[in-house]
């Protein structure tokens, strides 16, 4: 049998790692990493630092397990990995469990405090188990697909700090601690309300937007790429990002605000590049631009954009992807494992992007969205069957 892991075994492999991502994290820290400070008169509680203990050993049970899973699938013997993957599943619910004594240990410690004092710790105490599993998820697709995880982060469906290498000289970094978080109910909202996406994430629509989540996202992502991005506020003029090639500045003209973005060079570029992420996995992204210094562009909610050129004709073509396809050409197994009952496909791929082609006197702009499998099938192995 091929050296390859069905579904179970590829959960187990992504849930282990993500919790062994967690080593080292149970500190008294880790509520101020997770949002919220525990005051002093309850940070040093017996009855939080045992929990503490207790999860800390819980995970470091996990690196061999996930070893021997490895080592299962390598030597492709299916009984290995259904064995290997039940110990380690075991492992991280039991895991799972020791975080929720964890916040309930919180909720305890915490009852004697004035109500608004307990209330956020609390708040975070009855979903902890959830948002230390965020946490250590984020930080495991971020070493395994970084450029999907710094695109999500822009567009509100993760939030995670910014990682600069070693030696990089950031001119602006951001400094606030920034929770990790997956927001699922976000990305349906993208796909069904988009609208009411924008809202959620950014407020963008309601009268008090301030477009400041929104342009630290977008600094973060040009800081952790290397190019400069400051976001000041002078006096009582707007928000601005000054970036090498645009500005973007909270435009308050209209109510609800929207926003103003300012390119300050000439542009005629034909940009494409293709990533490699994580076998199979594949990203591309590909950028047509053409126009004139000066081109100003209107945001306005909730999904209205107005274009200005100063001469001549605005264009540009952007689209983004991901592909996933074996160099081998085998199939991507989806479900089940090679050579038994199994959903395959040849390549999954999708993408998003825009068209626009806009003049002195007007023009269009159009998005797009693709989703594409190739080749699916659906095998049932009959041979272990009665009879």
């Amino acid at each position: 049998m091929a050296n390859t892991a069905g579904t179970i075994e590829s959960i187990a492999l992504t849930m282990g790692k993500a919790m062994v991502g967690l080593d080292g994290f149970f500190q008294p820290d880790l509520f101020k990493r997770l949002g919220v400070e525990l005051p002093a008169v309850i940070a040093t509680d017996p009855g939080i630092a045992a929990k503490l203990t207790e999860c800390s050993t819980k995970i470091k049970e996990l690196p061999p397990k996930v070893t021997s899973l490895q080592s299962a699938v390598t030597g492709g013997d299916a009984l290995a990995m259904l064995a290997a993957s039940a110990s380690l599943l075991t492992t991280v619910g039991q895991a799972v469990v020791k975080f929720k004594e964890l916040g309930s240990a919180v909720t305890t410690a915490s009852n004697p405090l004035p109500a608004s004092d307990k209330a956020a710790i609390q708040a975070l105490a009855t979903k902890l188990a959830i948002r230390l599993v965020e946490y250590g998820v984020v930080g495991i697709l971020n070493d395994q697909l970084p450029l999907l995880i710094k695109s999500l982060s822009v567009i509100g469906i993760v939030d995670k700090e910014t990682l600069f290498p070693s030696g990089r000289d950031v001119h602006s970094p951001v400094t606030e601690i920034v929770q990790r978080r997956i927001y699922f109910s976000r990305l349906t909202n993208l796909l069904s309300n988009p609208v009411g996406y924008m809202k959620d994430s950014f407020d963008w629509g309601n009268p008090g937007f301030t477009g400041t989540a929104l342009f630290k996202k977008i600094q973060s992502l040009l800081e952790s790429a290397g190019f400069p991005a400051d976001i000041y506020k002078i006096g009582s003029g707007p928000l601005t990002l000054e970036a090498y090639l645009f500005t973007l500045e909270l435009d308050t003209s209209t109510v609800p605000p929207g926003i103003k973005l300012s390119f300050n060079a000439t542009s005629d570029n034909d940009f494409s590049r293709s990533y490699l992420l994580r076998d199979p996995w594949s990203g591309t992204v590909a950028l047509k631009t053409a126009f004139d210094a000066g081109l100003i562009a209107q945001f306005r909610p909730p999904l209205s954009v107005n274009v200005k050129p100063p001469t001549g004709n605005f264009t540009i073509g952007f689209s983004a992807g991901i592909k996933a396809e074996k160099a081998s050409q085998d199939p991507l197994i989806i479900f089940g494992e090679t050579g038994g009952s199994r959903l395959q496909t040849k390549s999954i791929a999708a993408s998003i992007g825009i068209d626009a082609n806009t003049g002195t006197g007007g023009g269009s702009i159009s998005p797009s969205f693709e989703f594409d499998i190739k080749e699916g099938k659906l095998i049932i192995d009959t041979s272990k069957g009665d009879g």
